[in-house]
């Protein structure tokens, strides 16, 4: 990125440089810093520092819930949680997200998924 570790503390994180020391020796980064993290690498074309980002983020998250399903009875949504272990969890799940999913084909958060993790070229040449 060309930055120093304080410029990029200051005008990309918006934080301070003592901050973004503590990140690279004792205290990791949690919560909203993750996010911003996975945008900045976004922006630099770094999609798999991205993805680690979002899913240490996502795991810190999930951590705190204590459910897998959500469901509101009167409005007739919920949400399904849960992290995946192993490759038949993940394909049930990309069965049951294609037929489930309520974005089209062209949502971007869709493409992404699809292009990232490349399951449908994956589990065509398994079948």
């Amino acid at each position: 990125m060309g930055m120093t570790q304080q410029r990029f503390a200051v005008e990309a994180l918006k934080t301070a440089i003592t901050t973004v020391a503590r990140y690279e020796t004792t205290h990791p980064p949690r919560g909203d810093a993750l996010l911003r993290l996975a945008k900045i690498a976004v922006q630099n074309d770094l999609p798999d520092l991205a993805a680690r980002f979002q899913r240490l983020h996502l795991d810190e998250v999930l951590s705190g819930l204590h459910f897998n399903l959500l469901v509101d009875e009167q409005a007739k949504t919920g949400w399904l949680i849960m992290k995946l272990n192993g490759q038949p969890q993940i394909d049930d799940a990309i069965d049951f997200f294609e037929k489930y999913r309520t974005s089209s084909k062209d949502d971007p958060s869709w493409v992404v998924w699809k292009q990232h993790v490349g399951y449908r070229e994956k589990r065509r040449k398994r079948q």
